[in-house]
């Protein structure tokens, strides 16, 4: 019974995490910090209970929020006394929850089995909750616009509860790759229904969102899965379809043209015609100008200091005049956060990707690394944590390179 009460938990406490469910405060107007002390909480107390070392030292993400916190608690040691620089939490708070989060379900589901199931089971439950919001957002938007926040341009734009439509649509995507990673055994017929409503209401609701970066996403996880299932009969099946579909392409570029016209909201329209999309031209001089001021504040910092996480949006605004949006590329984010200390957290990304590599996740890595080139802060978003999480997992425990059991994980 104590064991089912600690399952419904993870569970729940899955969902909320992997749906940001703590944002619809629009009504109430309730802050989100007390949902997240709840949750840190609750993390934290099985934890603590289910506590095993060797476990807790082998997930990356343990590694990175170290690293977080430590390097911020020393660098905004300068800008507090010197700028009077605010200090902010909030980062930190959601990355400890992450984190405690995936220790827990490290602890709680050690077979490979259980795991599998747990994973397959939480991202399709996520995918749902996203779903339902977009089919609120297509039929509602008034609705969600009052559930969530009180900005007028929020009733235009498919953010859901993860803020802004790049997240919602990426977070599709994750959840996409993960249960098809996870896809538990199932009859042919009942796998190819199940399979056309995952991917058709995630490839609907990515076109919908507008998110170029997750349009991307989507096509280089069916393309790497698709690969990765190719036989040589299959291969010639793929040519025809592929000649098929290159003639209706071809034959329907015109009203895929006015269609893009009347959509400019669209991700095909953002992606495929910008030149002539304004809401595309906006956005790419937003990034080029971010980007560009990111490198401002580097150099500014003369390339060896950074805030840290704690005083870098004080430090950000007050360099930039609130001119720039956040660098909307990780590698120059991370590195106007935290300087010359971002080669830490760099190692730590470098031995996740030969450990994914090594597991052969190679659809995950891919669609990592466009949220890692095209979004700000993505290594804080809890997608992140889940990838790592993903990645360790499959490297320790459901498909370790050494079946002689060298990286064996301790059973309880």
């Amino acid at each position: 019974m104590i064991k089912k009460f600690e399952i419904a938990l993870i569970y729940t406490i899955g969902v909320i995490l992997l749906t940001s469910l703590y944002a619809f405060t629009g009504v109430t107007h309730i802050s989100y910090i007390p949902f997240f002390i709840v949750i840190l909480g609750i993390t934290g107390f099985y934890t603590f209970v289910r506590f095993n070392a060797e476990k807790f030292i082998n997930l990356t993400n343990n590694w990175n929020v170290a690293f977080f916190f430590i390097s911020s608690s020393f660098l905004m040691i300068i800008p507090f006394f010197n700028n009077g620089a605010e200090i902010k939490i909030n980062d930190l708070v959601r990355v400890v929850s992450y984190c405690l989060f995936f220790s827990w379900a490290f602890f709680l589901f050690d077979k490979a089995e259980s795991m599998k199931n747990f994973l397959f089971k939480l991202c399709l439950a996520a995918l749902l909750v996203l779903f339902l919001e977009g089919l609120v957002y297509i039929t509602m938007p008034l609705v969600m616009t009052l559930m969530l926040a009180k900005e007028p341009d929020r009733l235009y734009e498919m953010t859901g509860s993860l803020g802004d439509r790049n997240s919602f649509a990426n977070a599709m995507v994750f959840l996409l790759a993960l249960i098809l990673i996870t896809l538990p055994q199932m009859k042919k017929v009942y796998k190819l229904l199940f399979l056309v409503f995952v991917i058709g209401i995630t490839v609907f609701f990515v076109e919908k969102s507008g998110s170029r970066a997750a349009l991307l996403m989507i096509f280089l996880l069916l393309t790497i899965q698709g690969y990765n299932k190719i036989t040589k009969k299959g291969l010639i099946y793929i040519l025809i379809g592929g000649i098929v579909f290159s003639m209706i392409f071809l034959a329907s570029l015109p009203a895929l043209k006015e269609y893009a016209l009347q959509n400019p909201a669209s991700s095909i329209s953002r992606l495929f015609f910008t030149d002539s999309n304004p809401k595309s031209i906006a956005s790419n001089i937003e990034r080029a100008n971010s980007i560009y001021a990111g490198l401002d504040f580097i150099l500014h910092n003369y390339i060896i200091f950074g805030p840290g996480s704690f005083a870098f949006e004080s430090e950000w605004w007050a360099f930039t005049n609130h001119e720039s949006h956040f660098p909307h590329n990780v590698f120059i984010f991370i590195w106007c956060q935290y300087g010359l200390f971002s080669i830490a957290y760099f190692y730590f990304l470098y031995i996740a990707i030969k450990r994914g590599l090594k597991s052969k996740l190679y659809s995950i890595l891919a669609i990592y690394s466009i949220q890692f080139i095209f979004s700000p802060n993505a290594f804080y978003y809890v997608y992140a944590f889940l990838v790592m999480f993903i990645i360790d997992i499959n490297f320790f425990l459901l498909n370790p390179p050494n079946k002689n059991g060298a990286l064996s994980i301790p059973q309880n």
